[in-house]
């Protein structure tokens, strides 16, 4: 989660903020910031819509 933060201070539905603090209403990274991104995506699938495996296994503590 930390490597995300570095890619992306805050996040809203079709809305981005960079490490530089700018808003942008579409991403653009690079290939290791969109696997980062990507694998963000899938722990947030995993927690409100999945079978919860993340929080199961502890991935938070």
């Amino acid at each position: 989660m930390t490597d995300l933060e570095e890619i992306l201070s805050a996040f809203e539905p079709r809305m981005y903020v960079d490490s530089q603090k700018q808003w942008h209403e579409e991403l653009s990274l690079n290939r290791n910031q969109q696997e980062v991104y990507n694998d963000y995506r899938l722990i947030q699938y995993d927690i409100l819509q999945g079978e919860q495996y993340s929080l199961q296994n502890g991935f938070f503590n």
